[in-house]
């Protein structure tokens, strides 16, 4: 197959690019600046097209004159604190998205995968019940608003072609290697600790998250490219139900010397029970240990830090 990955070098995309060269598919880069970033490694092995995921004209001259079976729509905006973004945020999340999806209305696309988020939930209802694909939304913020549209468009574009050409996965706060904070700050415990100063999260101690190392992540994406007739839109990734305490505790039981200091923030915007057996039974999504997954950032980190020595 191939593959065309709006964001190859973001830390999902860049996990998804090694993911789908393993399995011998070619990949396409599309992303707005030059050099292979994390994809250093690699960097032979993809085409490169520099330019504007969001821009139709930037689209057509990553698929080129070669068919492609398949696209990965990553893009992410959000404005800096304080300054007006509101309109190119939409563009970026909502209409880019809605202009891809609709190449598959003219193209023979295989699958166009869309990574929606948990954010679509909101917080966690009070009943601590785990949540699913058939479960109430209660967006978070325009953010979990974007994700959620683009998860009804993508519906709406699936019935008008016939077939679940696109596919929208609900990622949860994904870590591992390759970043400094990750998402809502999971891996800042464990990479302050390769560095051997004190990690600071936003959050209480007992604030629960669901979490999903971004290697696991990457090998959902790539079955649900190779699936040939998947039977739903939407699928939960769902991961580990846990508290910043326990990543911390676990973080300190590979870092003895390790410190992790908490905030005061109790309003976690993200669910952390998720139900994920529609992704289990179709897409054979598995989720590894989470000392395993703390493990593989500290090393990560620290063999940064012995490069750069």
């Amino acid at each position: 197959m191939r593959i065309v990955i709006v964001g190859a070098k973001g830390f999902v995309g860049a996990s998804l690019t090694r993911g789908l060269l393993a399995r011998g598919h070619e990949v396409v880069s599309l992303d707005l600046r030059p050099g292979p970033g994390r994809l250093a490694d690699v960097e032979d092995e993809v085409e490169w097209v520099v330019g504007d995921g969001s821009a139709p004209e930037a689209m057509l001259a990553a698929i080129g004159r070669r068919p492609v079976d398949g696209i990965y729509y990553g893009p992410y905006y959000r404005a800096a604190p304080g300054e007006p973004g509101l309109g190119q945020e939409l563009d970026v999340m909502a209409v880019a998205a809605w202009r891809v999806f609709q190449l598959a209305r003219g193209l023979d696309l295989s699958r166009v995968i869309f990574p929606s988020s948990t954010a679509v939930h909101g917080r966690q209802p009070a009943d601590g019940a785990p949540l699913d694909e058939t479960s109430r939304v209660a967006p978070f913020g325009l953010y979990g608003a974007y994700k959620l549209l683009c998860e009804g468009v993508g519906e709406q574009v699936n019935a008008a072609v016939g077939r679940n050409v696109i596919t929208s996965v609900r990622l949860p706060a994904i870590y591992g290697p390759g970043a400094a904070v990750a998402s809502r700050g999971v891996n800042v415990p464990a990479v302050a600790a390769a560095r051997g100063e004190a990690g600071r999260v936003d959050y209480r101690p007992e604030v629960r998250v669901c979490v999903a190392h971004v290697d696991d992540a990457a090998a959902m994406l790539v079955r649900a490219f190779e699936h040939d007739d998947l039977a739903h839109a939407v699928y939960d990734m769902g991961g580990a139900d846990v508290s910043f305490g326990e990543i911390a505790q676990v973080v300190q039981d590979l870092v003895p010397d390790a410190r992790t200091e908490f905030g005061d923030d109790v309003a976690m915007p993200l669910p952390s029970a998720i139900d994920n057996a529609r992704a289990r039974a179709e897409l054979g999504v598995e989720h590894r240990d989470l000392r395993e997954g703390m493990a593989s950032v500290v090393d990560y980190e620290r063999s940064r830090l012995g490069a750069a020595a």
